[in-house]
């Protein structure tokens, strides 16, 4: 029989370690066995350690992070799934209850909860068409909002408190962070200052 609810202390039961949380992320990136990200083959690919592949075909070292929102986070993968768990239940949750819970700095929470808006932004234009124009003046926090009451796959994630077991809601939100990857920010190169001409000696 499954649970109609779950608290973080029965996820981190469930993923108590980081080891842990990267293979059951592993199992949903990769359900046919492990890809690189660049060429999205999979046939030379070398285990390496610390959850690492290489990719043989393009010299490629990766982890299930590489190319999503999580990609050169510090927080361990458990606490991800937590921070999942926890937008999940409740999307307007705040930056300080979301790293008391986890034992996040609220600096570290903050971001996580903006990277899981971010992700989930791509499901409000496709569901509810938006105008670019019109979307871009709404918060990442509205964004998810309105999903989780336009969207029917994402609602049915969220009102796992009275409805869903833990798999389904974990694996709806664990797959809506994944499949999103982020555009790479290009950074401005920047304007050398004109060096001022010498001024020549005074004869």
């Amino acid at each position: 029989m499954s649970k109609s609810t779950i608290s973080t202390f029965e996820l981190f039961q469930m993923f108590p370690d980081q080891e842990s949380a990267r293979l059951y992320l592993e199992s949903r990136l990769w359900p046919d066995g492990v890809t690189c990200p660049t060429c999205r083959k999979g046939e030379r690919i070398t285990t390496r350690k610390g959850g690492y592949y290489r990719c043989n075909a393009c010299n490629l070292d990766f982890t299930v992070r590489t190319g999503t929102v999580m990609d050169r986070s510090h927080i361990p993968l458990h606490k991800w799934l937590g921070a999942m768990l926890l937008v999940a239940k409740n999307p307007d949750i705040s930056s300080l209850a979301l790293a008391s819970e986890l034992e996040l700095t609220p600096k570290s929470a903050s971001l996580t909860i903006k990277r899981i808006y971010e992700a989930a932004t791509p499901l409000l234009e496709k569901h509810l068409e938006l105008d670019k124009s019109f979307f871009r003046l709404i918060k990442a926090r509205q964004l998810y909002r309105r999903i989780t009451r336009k969207t029917s796959d994402i609602q049915g994630a969220n009102r796992m408190s009275d409805e869903k077991d833990v798999p389904t809601v974990l694996d709806k939100m664990a797959d809506i962070v994944l499949k999103y990857r982020p555009k790479e920010k290009k950074k401005k190169p920047r304007k050398r200052a004109k060096a001022e001409p010498k001024k020549g000696k005074r004869e």
